[in-house]
C-alpha cells in the first residue's frame, strides 16, 4: 500500500474528486467565482460576473457599456491573471457580453 503525503491542500483533494465524478468544470467555475474580485480587484468585479467556461473561453457578464468598452482593453491581462491564479491553463479566450450581473455574493 503506498503511504499519502500529507498535508495535501483540500483543494487538490476537491479537484481529484471532482475531476473524477465528471464536475471538474463546474467545480473550476465555482472557484473562478470565488476568486473573481482577487483577479480583477474590487472596482471591476463590481461590474462584471464570470457566468461560464465553454472551450476555454470564458463568458462574462459585464453590467454596462462603458465597463464594456474598457474591459476589452484589460482582455489579455485577465486571462493571463486567471491562469496564474488557478495554476493552470483554465482559459485561452474571453468573451465580454452585456448583461445583468448577479448580486454580489450570490453564485448562479
Amino acid at each position: 500500500m503506498e503511504s499519502a503525503k500529507f498535508p495535501t491542500a483540500v483543494s487538490e483533494i476537491l479537484e481529484k474528486i471532482f475531476g473524477k465524478s465528471g464536475h471538474a468544470k463546474k467545480y473550476k467555475e465555482a472557484q473562478l467565482v470565488h476568486l473573481w474580485e482577487q483577479i480583477v480587484g474590487p472596482k471591476l468585479a463590481l461590474h462584471t460576473h464570470p457566468q461560464r467556461i465553454e472551450n476555454e473561453c470564458l463568458i462574462c457578464l459585464v453590467d454596462n457599456s462603458a465597463w464594456l468598452h474598457e474591459i476589452q482593453y484589460m482582455k489579455h491581462d485577465i486571462v493571463k491573471k486567471i491562469n496564474e491564479v488557478m495554476h493552470k491553463r483554465l482559459v485561452k479566450n474571453i468573451f465580454f457580453k452585456l448583461s445583468q450581473i448577479p448580486n454580489p455574493g450570490v453564485t448562479e
